[in-house]
C-alpha cells in the first residue's frame, strides 16, 4: 500500500496536528478502513482531542497526547522500501507503566534510562508504520 504521507511532508509540518495521528493510524492497517470505522475498529483510541507535546518528534517517531496531557500517543513512520526495525527508541517523554500497540493492545518491552526509551518490536511485526500509546512520566 502506498502511503499518502511520507517523510518529507512529516518533517514540513511545525507540529503534529490533531488530524495527522488519527490520519497515519488508519496506515496501520492491512486493510482499508472507513474514516466513520476508525474508533469503533479501535485503530484509534479516543483521538478527538488530542495536543501537541514539547517532543512531538524523535526521528521517524511523532508524538502527541490526551487532552489532559497523561496519555501519550505515538507512531513510528517509515520510508517506502525501509525495513521495520528490531527496536526503536527517543528522548523525552518517558513512559510510566506500558507501552501498548493500538492496533492490537498488546504490549511492547522497553526500557529507560538517562531519558532515552528503547522498545523492542516482537518478531512477526507487518513491516508497515504503527501506532502506540503510554501514560506519560511526571
Amino acid at each position: 500500500m502506498k502511503s499518502i504521507l511520507n517523510m518529507k511532508s512529516l518533517q514540513n509540518m511545525n507540529a503534529v496536528s490533531t488530524f495527522l495521528l488519527p490520519a497515519l493510524c488508519l496506515l496501520c492497517s492491512s486493510q482499508p478502513v472507513a474514516a466513520d470505522d476508525v474508533m469503533e475498529q479501535g485503530y484509534v483510541h479516543d483521538m478527538s482531542e488530542t495536543y501537541t507535546v514539547p517532543t512531538y518528534n524523535c526521528g521517524q517517531i511523532w508524538f502527541n497526547a490526551s487532552k489532559d496531557g497523561n496519555t501519550i500517543y505515538g507512531i513510528l513512520t517509515l520510508k517506502d522500501g525501509e525495513e521495520l526495525p528490531r527496536t526503536i527508541d527517543w528522548t523525552g517523554n518517558e513512559p510510566a507503566g506500558k507501552i501498548t500497540l493500538l492496533s492490537n493492545n498488546k504490549n511492547l518491552k522497553y526500557s529507560s534510562a538517562d531519558g532515552r526509551t528503547t522498545v523492542t518490536l516482537p518478531a512477526g511485526m507487518k513491516n508497515e508504520p504503527f501506532a502506540f500509546k503510554f501514560r506519560i512520566k511526571k
